[in-house]
């Protein structure tokens, strides 16, 4: 798909790589942060964080490398300092996946072999604990190396017929809030609520409203976070956020 083109009877036209198109009353830009749909609606681009994602991962951990599974635990760990940090989780048939996070220009590992990234990571967290060392070594695989994005908080468009946003398309932001997805999820029930309601064409533009306002405290929450988390005070700034929620304890 090469973009979306609003007609003037309030349709709207999907126009495929090929120059081909095809006309629907409506489409919705489920497409995320690089969205194709999105600039029929906005000029908004999704800027860089400065903040790059190593993605990696272990298989059968729990055979291989048991030390390594009882570190990573049965949901997600994380050990930060310095500006950088490894964000672990476990998966489902005995997988680890990780994110090795620091600041770094955007392209920083393009081009590069595996082998070099890990070398490099391995230099860049070098005096960390051996245990934490030893989940970059045992990786069996850099599945991406990921720049974090977001767009300018409390991002809106004037509505256009024919065409609409839901999820990251409409709102993306830095994953450190927690909210991304679910904020995606409840943007597509309510589209679909006002789809299929008779007057549908003019419940869209109230869908989007709503829709901006209730990411816009997200989206800004989430984007100071992050840049908190990769800061000096980073283990400090995540200790004590997680600490206020923590149930206090019986009796």
């Amino acid at each position: 798909m090469h973009g979306a083109e609003p007609q003037a009877n309030g349709t709207c036209d999907v126009i495929m790589d090929d120059g081909s198109r095809e006309r629907f009353d409506l489409v919705v830009g489920a497409d995320g942060t690089w969205s194709r749909v999105r600039p029929a609606v906005s000029d908004a681009v999704p800027s860089y964080s400065g903040i790059l994602f190593v993605e990696m991962g272990i298989d059968n951990v729990d055979r291989r490398y048991p030390d390594t599974a009882a570190l990573v635990g049965r949901g997600m760990t994380f050990a930060l300092g310095d500006s950088i940090g490894l964000m672990m989780h476990r998966d489902a048939n005995a997988h680890v996946g990780f994110y090795a996070a620091f600041r770094a220009r955007e392209n920083v590992m393009a081009g590069k072999s595996e082998d070099v990234i890990k070398a490099e990571l391995l230099t860049m967290f070098d005096g960390w604990s051996d245990r934490l060392l030893d989940v970059i070594r045992r990786s069996d695989q850099v599945v991406a190396a990921r720049g974090i994005y977001m767009l300018p908080v409390g991002h809106r468009w004037k509505h256009r017929a024919g065409v609409t946003l839901v999820g990251d398309a409409a709102h993306v932001m830095s994953p450190f809030g927690g909210d991304g997805a679910n904020l995606a999820l409840l943007d597509a029930a309510e589209l679909a609520a006002a789809v299929l309601r008779a007057d549908w064409r003019d419940a869209l533009p109230a869908f989007e409203e709503a829709m901006c306002a209730r990411a816009e405290m997200s989206a800004a929450t989430a984007n100071i976070a992050i840049q908190d988390v990769f800061g000096p005070n980073g283990f400090d700034h995540t200790f004590q956020m997680f600490s206020a929620h923590r149930s206090p304890a019986p009796g």
